[in-house]
């Protein structure tokens, strides 16, 4: 097996050495006037900067797959910046339903990802899945297509949520303008320049990722360790987005995950996990993506945890949340393995002070998760093996298996009561909705009983640690 961030010369190379056979297929679903304007006057302009769709070279035409509704066709194809669009790469509609009352957006966003897959595959195209509020740096295509020519089968990119008031506010002090359709512009932004506004505008979920913070999450999707004396972080990360997936390597395409999941499900695991041919981008100079929400878009606390303020205490329950969250069950293999890769985003020049940041952060995360290779109970398919290597030393297989032993012998034992805890300060936290609430349940509110019933099942979801998915009533 392989290493990850190995390549290999390409089976079939093009005519030209700089033009690739096979075309991109870029993907993005998108409805509603605010995520329409997030895709014209932020996202496309950062992809027709100079070296992003500008510098594609392939044979036949590349497309650019929009799944939306009608409506949001007929203003995109008006826009400016869709105009200049269309002279790099083909658009081609994909209409999608509405999405229905009481439906996830994230969840209806899978009719178009299957669809769009499904037209990328039967192309063997290289598909690129964006959603519309993100933005790109200066060279990410380029680079990408640098891969694919080199034979990678999948490319993927850390993917944290920043918050969109202050990431605004930050790249307008640098002189970014946010907001070019009506000019349709091209929008350059370099790499570090992009870090730097991210970095200091991370969302409230990202912020609870910090290892040393002082309110870490209950069920982190990533942990991160601030570099000492630089303005940059070392990131290891369970969610990463596919920018790269060469459909030629797809022996056969399964969508089963859009059934009941989304694209930051299992689809790259069920389809590309076992590719000897994965590139992770594991620099920001190489690559980097900033995607954002509103700051009051499912916001954590931020105030300090009396459980985390005692060092020992501190880092023993930081260790045990983050097993917990390892194995939950809602990451695959692949997850797990890339997971192991530090990951830096940085403003400066990277020194001697990164190496020492980083073999940190993989002993501790060595000392309350093992690899799937090496874990107790591997969920890895067989004969898949280890695939991801160690930038520190040797770990002894033995004494890792007894610390993962443990802390999932004691998240057995305290998960439970630690999540009826979390249930019951909800509770005290909320206790005059709750009160108001009761009042409403009294009067016979209808309402107020379907809200109740679809709390008690939320619950019991949270208690027994099983995924959620079912819109609040009302909402």
């Amino acid at each position: 097996m392989e290493a990850i961030n190995q390549t290999r010369a390409p089976a079939e190379m093009a005519s030209s050495p700089t033009e690739l056979s096979r075309p991109f297929y870029f993907i993005v679903v998108v409805w509603g006037e605010r995520f329409r304007n997030f895709l014209l006057e932020l996202c496309l302009p950062t992809l027709l900067s100079a070296r992003n769709i500008p510098a594609l070279n392939t044979r036949p035409r590349s497309k650019f797959l929009v799944c939306t509704r009608p409506e949001d066709w007929a203003a995109m194809q008006a826009a400016p910046i869709f105009q200049l669009l269309q002279r790099y790469v083909d658009p081609v509609y994909l209409e999608i339903p509405a999405c229905p009352a009481g439906v996830l957006a994230c969840l209806h966003m899978g009719i178009g990802h299957r669809r769009a897959c499904e037209l990328a595959y039967a192309a063997k195209a290289y598909a690129f899945v964006l959603t519309p509020d993100v933005m790109f740096s200066d060279g990410t295509v380029k680079r990408l297509q640098e891969l694919a020519r080199q034979g990678v089968e999948l490319a993927l990119a850390p993917a944290l949520r920043f918050a969109e008031e202050p990431l605004f506010a930050q790249l307008q002090q640098q002189g970014i303008s946010c907001g070019r359709q009506s000019r349709g512009e091209p929008m350059g932004i370099g790499n570090r320049d992009l870090v730097r506004a991210a970095l200091a505008s991370m969302h409230t979920e990202t912020r609870t990722y910090e290892w040393d913070a002082p309110c870490f999450s209950h069920a982190p999707s990533a942990v991160w360790w601030r570099v000492p004396g630089e303005d940059g972080i070392v990131l290891h990360s369970l969610s990463w987005a596919p920018l790269l997936l060469d459909f030629a390597a797809v022996a056969g395409h399964d969508i089963s995950t859009f059934d009941d999941w989304t694209l930051d499900g299992d689809y790259v695991f069920r389809n590309l996990g076992q590719s000897k041919h994965i590139h992770l981008v594991s620099d920001s100079d190489e690559i980097f993506m900033a995607s954002w929400a509103p700051a009051s878009d499912r916001p954590r606390d931020l105030c300090p945890q009396w459980l985390l303020r005692n060092p020992l205490l501190g880092n023993l329950v930081r260790r045990q949340r983050f097993n917990a969250a390892f194995y939950s069950g809602s990451h695959d293999p692949l997850k797990q393995a890339i997971f192991f890769k530090a990951v830096r985003w940085h403003v400066q020049p990277l020194n001697a002070n990164w190496t020492a940041t980083e073999k940190h952060a993989l002993r501790t995360l060595l000392s309350c998760v093992a690899p799937p290779s090496t874990a107790v109970k591997s969920t890895e398919p067989a004969g898949r093996g280890n695939r991801f290597q160690s930038q520190s030393r040797p770990v002894d297989p033995h004494w890792l298996q007894i610390r993962v032993c443990s802390l999932r012998a004691a998240n057995v034992l305290l998960r439970p009561a630690t999540r009826c805890l979390l249930v019951l300060r909800w509770l005290y936290r909320n206790r005059k909705a709750a009160s108001r609430h009761i009042e409403e349940l009294v009067h016979g509110d209808a309402m107020a009983w379907r809200r109740t019933a679809w709390r008690i099942r939320q619950g019991m979801h949270y208690l027994l640690g099983r995924r959620f998915n079912e819109p609040e009533p009302g909402i």
